[in-house]
């Protein structure tokens, strides 16, 4: 099978034990060379999961916890330094 029918299969989402199969390869590994995600599902997915977390109101929660970071951190920093 060509290269470029091999990724296909990965573009179309088949898993990885499907590929496995359908190539029969005896090895996982062999198989996992052509996991290359594109740039476009990259971005995809990157939007996907910023989406989710703001509809769950988890940004705003980690927006929170990260400012107290970093007033503690700034707190124990100026102790430190006199």
């Amino acid at each position: 099978m060509p290269f470029a029918d091999r990724e296909i299969l990965i573009r179309l989402e088949a898993d990885l034990h499907t590929v496995q199969l359908f190539l029969d390869h005896a090895n996982i590994s062999t198989s996992s060379r052509y996991l290359k995600p594109s740039k476009l599902a990259l971005h995809t997915t990157i939007q996907r999961i910023d989406a989710q977390r703001h509809e769950s109101r988890e940004a705003a929660k980690w927006e929170q916890d990260l400012a107290e970071l970093r007033k503690t951190y700034s707190r124990g920093h100026k102790k430190a330094t006199r």
